[in-house]
This record gives C-alpha cells, structure tokens and sequence, in this order.
C-alpha cells in the first residue's frame, strides 16, 4: 500500500502534536488518533481523517524515530512511501520511506498494545482564551519566579490569573482571560489547578499558531486544548 506526500506529512503532523507533551506511543485508525504519555500526564485523542490508511490500523511506539526518519526523504523530489501490511490483524507492519538517494524502514508497534483512554469524561468547569499576552505572562512569570508549576484560576470576583510561588513561597498573579462554564452554578466561587509550566507553554505555543482560542478545564482540573482536531488533555499537578 503506498502514501502520498501529503498523506505522511499527515502522520508527521499529528506525531509533532503528541510529542508536545512526550507521549510516545500513538494508535492511527483510519479515523482517530489517541494515545497516553507513560507518566499519565497527557492523554491524545482526536477524530482525524486517516482514511488514506484503507482498513488498517498503525501501532507508532517510537515516534521520534519515524519522524527523524521521513525526513530523510519527504523533501525529495522522488520521495514515496510504502507500507507493508498485515492482512491477518489489519495493521501495517512497516513503512519504507525512499528518496533520489536514500531507503529507510520504520518497524510498527503492535496498534493493540497501545493505550488511547476512550473512557476519559470531562465536564467544563472555566474556559481561559488563549492569546499572546497570556504566553508571554507565562513565560515571563516562569522567569521571575523560577517556578516549575503554574496554577490557573478564577476567583470570587471572577478575574482569571495566573500564580507563581517561589522556593520562599513569594507569590507572583498575573491577571489573565478566564470565564465560569456554567455561571449559574459556579459564579461566585473560585476555582483553580496547577499545571507543569513548561510542558503548558510549548503547548500554548503550538496552539496559538494554529489559530487555537480557548482552552478548557473540567471539574478534576483536566486541560483541554484543541490543535487541528486533536485534543491534547493534561493532568493538573498537586
């Protein structure tokens, strides 16, 4: 079975977006994608069109390699792709990229060893808008603060923020875009969770370029944010 250009450019695309947040073994369907990181940190899922792989699924347990390996040859002129297939388990084995110049194989993981968490529910509880002035607070609180974690919140008030502590527990707010879910319920009380502050700003990052809005944060404190329809969930720290 062979792949287009595009249809690889495809996989690169949703692999870059689960190794944001370390995940290292992804399922492909030919409508899905999901995968857990091994810590339980991030979760990958997302109804995406893999069509192009026909009836097969696609086990990926070194994703950093595939990718290093594609770009070996996607920017040739003669590139192609090629896989080889288990008709049995209705899988592809392998993926042998070519170019002008080179010929390089990538073995796939078994797709029925991979973790992808289908039965994660996660109720709204605050919406925050993304925008350039909550990377850079992020960025410039983890400077000044020297802290690893962030909490995000809203308060009685309802003003969203940003908080930072240091190792002599100095306080740094930042005040941010956040709103209630459902207001009849929650206006008035004040909720927050704590985030790896530099696994959320590479995410951030990614989703700003890619024209991502908002972000979600459910009632455990699960982070929802949306990149070409692939939902990146992290877990919040304690």
């Amino acid at each position: 079975m062979k792949l287009s250009k595009e249809n690889v450019q495809s996989i690169l695309n949703a692999l870059e977006i689960a190794q944001l947040v370390n995940i290292d073994q992804i399922l492909l369907t030919p409508d899905s994608i999901g995968g857990v990181a091994a810590d339980m940190s991030a979760v990958v899922r997302g109804m995406i069109d893999n069509s192009f792989l026909g009836e097969y699924d696609v086990g990926i347990n070194r994703p950093n390699i595939l990718l290093s390996r594609a770009n070996l040859c996607i920017n040739d002129t003669k590139f192609s792709a090629e896989c080889e297939v288990d008709d049995a388990n209705k899988m592809i084995a392998r993926i042998t990229f070519k170019s002008s110049s080179t010929k390089v194989e990538y073995r796939c993981g078994n797709p029925d060893s991979i973790s992808i968490a289908n039965n994660i529910t996660n109720q709204p509880k605050m919406f925050v808008t993304l925008t350039d002035e909550l990377i850079d607070h992020l960025q410039k609180g983890q400077s000044a603060m020297g802290s690893e974690i962030v909490r995000i919140g809203i308060d009685h008030t309802g003003t969203g923020y940003l908080e930072f502590a240091d190792l002599n527990k100095d306080l740094c707010t930042m005040d941010i875009l956040v709103s209630y879910a459902n207001h009849e319920e929650d206006e008035g009380s004040s909720i927050s969770f704590n985030y790896s502050c530099k696994l959320l700003t590479s995410v951030l990052k990614k989703a700003l370029k890619n024209n991502t809005e908002q972000i979600m944060i459910g009632t455990r404190g699960l982070m929802e944010i949306t990149i070409n329809d692939i939902t990146i969930i992290l877990t919040p720290k304690v």
